[in-house]
């Protein structure tokens, strides 16, 4: 155990010091058919900008502005959160990432946003993950700072949130836990006397 606590240590530090290395933002496009262009045979382009792997972990405002100003984006989509740090960000309800760091990087996405919109092209945000573990907490406080920024800079905000927080250990009666990856098996019985955090995995 020592030695794997040692190991992510130094992986942490690595990848905390990386971070600070900001690198540019790449355009990323998908192809898409639409039940009209497949009866055509005409390709549609779904753009889609992510502009840094986790919110927090910074990126460049001069290469995301750069980003924008070469193509209009459908979608910018960014991750918050990661199993990688181990299970204490969960048990605790806390996010591995600096609050100030994110709501930065949600800034600028959001002014970004605004700047697609008023150009007359509709932009939506996915974040995964919200607020780093994904427990109801951390999402809320997530999605309340992002109320307040929408508000100056997008006309018409809409907000949406799933939360995956499983507080109702019930509903996991008649059914098998499989570990994730080289873990441990976990019984039902001892998430519920160890007062556990449990989320569910969810994707798109």
């Amino acid at each position: 155990c020592i030695r794997r606590f040692a190991w992510q240590a130094a992986y942490w530090e690595k990848t905390l010091r990386s971070a600070h290395q900001l690198r540019p933002v790449v355009p990323l496009a998908r192809r898409y058919y639409t039940s009209q262009d497949n009866a055509s045979g005409v390709f549609g382009v779904f753009r889609i900008l992510a502009p840094t792997a986790i919110l927090g972990y910074g990126f460049p405002k001069a290469s995301f502005d750069a980003a924008l100003d070469q193509a209009r984006f459908d979608l910018i989509a960014v991750d918050a959160g990661s199993i990688d740090p181990g299970p204490y960000y969960l048990a605790s309800r806390s996010s591995f990432t600096s609050l100030e760091h994110v709501l930065r990087d949600l800034q600028i996405i959001v002014e970004g946003m605004g700047k697609q919109i008023r150009a007359g092209h509709p932009c939506k945000l996915v974040v995964g993950s919200a607020g780093g573990c994904g427990t109801n907490n951390q999402v809320l406080i997530l999605a309340n700072a992002l109320r307040q920024m929408m508000v100056h800079h997008l006309p018409e905000p809409t907000l949406a949130t799933i939360t995956s927080e499983i507080l109702d250990l019930g509903i996991l009666e008649g059914r098998s836990l499989t570990p994730l990856g080289p873990m441990p098996n976990v019984s039902k019985e001892t998430l519920a006397a160890s007062n556990s955090v449990v989320v569910a995995q969810m994707g798109l």
